[in-house]
């Protein structure tokens, strides 16, 4: 068992079996544990999960040891659009503090294969990927922002 700021987490060796949110003691609520992958760059890590109400992003940023929610991003998917959602690409995740942080993703709504980039950061949006089925092959933070590479051109 142990604390992580305001969450109590309890865990079997590596794997966390309970988590509940103690920002006010005296009403404690229970974490949802979901299947959540990210990377972690420096002193900020961006997750990605999905739900059965859609997907989520959440940025979190270091500070004084402890994991703290510095931006985050959702979108509402149906049961059907759910199915077919993959995060993907070669560099599915870019974390660059509030810069710039986001993740690739894709899915089928029924009449095409989607590809987006969901960006946080001082920009928020949506980029719509039309070029590369797997999302995007590479992606970097530049003075000139996001810049995201589709084969061998810049996007």
């Amino acid at each position: 068992m142990e604390f992580d700021g305001t969450s109590l987490l309890t865990s079997d060796g590596d794997v966390v079996t309970f988590a509940a949110d103690l920002s006010a003691p005296a009403e404690p609520k229970p974490l949802a544990l979901t299947a959540a992958a990210g990377v972690i760059n420096g002193e900020y890590a961006l997750c990605h999960s999905t739900s059965a109400a859609g997907i989520a992003l959440t940025l979190y940023h270091l500070e004084d040891g402890k994991a703290v929610q510095a931006d985050s991003f959702s979108k509402t998917l149906t049961a059907a659009e759910l199915e077919s959602f993959r995060f993907v690409g070669r560099n599915t995740t870019v974390v660059n503090g509030t810069e710039c942080s986001g993740a690739a993703y894709t899915w089928f709504d029924g009449v095409s294969l989607v590809s987006e980039f969901a960006e946080m950061g001082k920009s928020r949006n949506i980029r719509t990927l039309y070029d590369d089925p797997d999302g995007f092959t590479a992606a970097a933070y530049t003075n000139d922002g996001l810049v995201l590479l589709c084969g061998n051109r810049k996007q």
